[in-house]
């Protein structure tokens, strides 16, 4: 039992390259980097190889117990990380992000009906909730059907994911994300959490431009609530250009994408890591095929 117990708190979760769990290794070095909600490095992995990537500038020769990573995903409230801590590795983190309400107010923010801003969620008060727009400064005060659609999201992601009438599934995903897109700001996490799951139930479903509309309103929440170098922000804006790239009509947004994408994987993952090379060759042949339409319509005219 205590070597089970050791196992579990040290085993670090191996990905692929989408960030998939793959396995559980245990890794002597690794097991020294302490947690962080705001990280400066996390852990890749070439295989069974795991590599420290930095998510910060100057961590070059800097001992183990210096470099920090997140033990749990980024795009949580401090509530959720708490209790996944707690839960799986039996503590509490105290770091600046746990302490920053303005930050966990804004991953439950809502859409201000006045200028379509971020309206920051403020539930200390457990009596009433109430949210106010850091643009505009307008105060909404009637907000608990907002705040019971980010619960509804959550009790029906499971469902949604493993419901086997996938029209019936994506019906009431499309709805959901209506009342979402209607109610909830760009970078809220909840209407980030729907749009994914909704981009893969689109797929299934062959659906690609659905899935990728799905992917790109996904983005605002990753890029605002990540760290910039992290490999969810550059693999999201991947999947997005490869499937913005599959409409024809598109092509000049998806070559824009790849080129974001690129530049993501660069900090991510490395200039000749093959994701960063796959992208860049992605994006230069988008630019070519676009030159060669323009070049075609040019001698019809």
């Amino acid at each position: 039992m205590d070597i089970f117990g050791k196992c579990v708190i040290n085993g670090i979760s191996i990905s692929d390259d989408d960030l998939n769990a793959v396995g559980i290794g245990l890794y002597v070095g690794l097991s020294a980097l302490n947690h962080s909600c705001d990280p400066n490095a996390f852990i890749s992995f070439d295989g069974p190889k795991a590599l420290i990537r930095p998510l910060k500038s100057g961590l070059e020769g800097r001992p183990l117990d210096q470099i920090t990573v997140s033990y749990c995903d980024l795009l949580a409230t401090t509530k959720e990380r708490q209790q996944q801590l707690q839960q799986q590795y039996y503590f509490l983190c105290d770091c600046s992000v746990c302490a920053n309400k303005q930050r966990d107010g804004a991953m439950r923010s809502l859409r201000c009906p006045d200028c379509s801003g971020e309206a920051l969620l403020d539930d200390s008060d457990e009596s009433k909730h109430i949210a106010k727009c850091w643009q505009c400064g307008k105060v909404m005060l009637n907000i608990d059907d907002a705040v019971s659609l980010m619960q509804q999201i959550l009790w029906r992601l499971t469902d949604l994911e493993t419901n086997e009438d996938l029209g019936a599934a994506l019906v009431e995903g499309d709805c959901l994300a209506d009342s979402a897109l209607a109610r909830l700001s760009d970078v809220n996490i909840f209407a980030a959490r729907l749009f994914d799951c909704l981009t893969e139930l689109n797929l299934k479903a062959s659906r690609t431009a659905q899935a990728a509309t799905y992917c790109e309103r996904a983005l605002s929440a990753y890029i605002r609530f990540y760290p910039a170098a992290h490999p969810a922000v550059s693999l999201q804006l991947l999947k997005a250009a490869k499937l913005v790239s599959c409409a024809p009509e598109r092509l000049e947004d998806a070559a824009r994408r790849f080129q974001q994408a690129e530049s993501a994987l660069t900090a991510s993952h490395g200039a000749n890591h093959r994701l960063t090379e796959a992208s860049r060759a992605l994006g230069t042949h988008l630019q070519e095929e676009r030159r060669a339409i323009s070049h075609r319509r040019e001698l019809s005219d």
